[in-house]
């Protein structure tokens, strides 16, 4: 089609557009995170559910939903129910291995009974009593165990304890024997190091 030549030329103004405000940094987190929720296809619910399941054990949580632990972790501390159910989950475990715990110490497992005085009632003088000391306060602990009052207090059964301390003074050998209510005997042998 051919050009008119009497047509008038008419000149277009470009109207710019505002640029869009600039984003809070708030904004640009929740953009953030919703794109992660896509890419990885998870969602609140779904990792506090994995959470419980894997008894807060961030490594096979990962496993299971594919997805690196840093950016999990970060995702946890972005979401209360999260971070929530992943105290509830650690505190269950550690509930379920203090109670494990008692049962070995109520049996008569030294090495346990050693371990949760020398931990929880340190302040009694069953620990460590100065870090820099040259010996660990154990003896009070071996005393106290072969002490017949002290057994029949931790319901130990029958049983005795006997303490050597190697040549070098180097470390302290534990050993303890115990008969149970049928009449079987077992042996358990512990060996105490000194803090250098």
């Amino acid at each position: 089609m051919p050009k008119n030549p009497d047509r008038p030329k008419i000149k277009y103004k470009r109207v710019k557009k505002a640029p869009p405000p600039p984003l809070t940094r708030e904004q640009i987190q929740e953009r953030n995170l919703a794109k992660l929720e896509k890419r990885h296809r998870i969602n609140p619910a779904m990792v506090t559910q994995m959470i419980l399941k894997e008894r807060g054990l961030l490594t096979q949580i990962c496993r299971s939903l594919k997805i690196p632990r840093t950016t999990l972790k970060h995702y946890i501390e972005k979401h209360d129910e999260c971070a929530e159910a992943l105290v509830q989950a650690r505190e269950a475990m550690g509930d379920k291995a203090e109670k494990k715990l008692f049962q070995l110490i109520d049996q008569g497992d030294v090495r346990c009974l050693l371990y949760y005085l020398s931990t929880v009632h340190a302040a009694r003088g069953y620990g460590i009593t100065d870090m820099h000391a040259a010996e660990p306060v154990y003896d009070k602990v071996v005393r106290m165990v072969v002490t017949h009052e002290r057994q029949q207090a931790f319901a130990l059964p029958k049983g005795g304890v006997s303490s050597a301390l190697t040549a070098d003074g180097k470390s302290r050998t534990v050993k303890t024997t115990v008969t149970d209510a049928d009449g079987k005997k077992s042996e358990s042998t512990a060996v105490y190091d000194k803090q250098q």
